[in-house]
């Protein structure tokens, strides 16, 4: 039986993603470049609010990468 992880699959992408970013980064100046910003959307149940994670990826003046995961709700009116 094929069983198909959706967030084993997201972790996969997103690292793969990261590390071309990562190899970017390191080919420019990085002091040019200080936020670089990829959101991650997650969503559940369309009647419950949106949760969603932002992966921040920073550049620091050093050239090394910093990662910040924060989350976010927001709540969908259920006039609109």
């Amino acid at each position: 039986m094929l069983t198909w992880n959706l967030a084993e699959y997201l972790v996969r992408d997103v690292s793969r993603q990261l590390n071309v970013l990562y190899q970017t980064a390191s080919c420019f100046n990085c002091h040019k470049y200080t936020h670089l910003q990829i959101n991650l959307v997650f969503t559940r149940d369309p009647t419950e609010s949106l949760v969603y994670d932002i992966l921040q990826l920073k550049v620091l003046h050093t050239g090394r990468l910093m990662f910040q995961l924060a989350r976010y709700l927001r709540y969908r009116s259920i006039f609109s």
